[in-house]
């Protein structure tokens, strides 16, 4: 399944409107809070011979960064 990650403030009018849509394209959605990195939610990244990956962890989720397919 497709991941689109939102980067993002909690308060953004603009976001809030757009994220249903996404998800009714079948698309999962990782909102990624600004204000909640690093404390919250942390990256990590590993580039090496077999190319690019990583996790995006917070207090409930795990999010593989190759399934990420769109940063918005």
């Amino acid at each position: 399944m497709a991941m689109v990650l939102v980067i993002s403030r909690p308060v953004d009018a603009h976001v809030d409107y757009i994220l249903p849509k996404i998800q009714e394209t079948g698309c999962s959605v990782h909102r990624l809070f600004l204000e909640d990195f690093p404390a919250k939610e942390h990256i990590e990244l590993l580039i090496d011979q077999n190319g690019l990956s990583g996790t995006i962890t917070t207090e409930i989720n795990e999010h593989e960064l190759q399934k990420i397919t769109s940063v918005w």
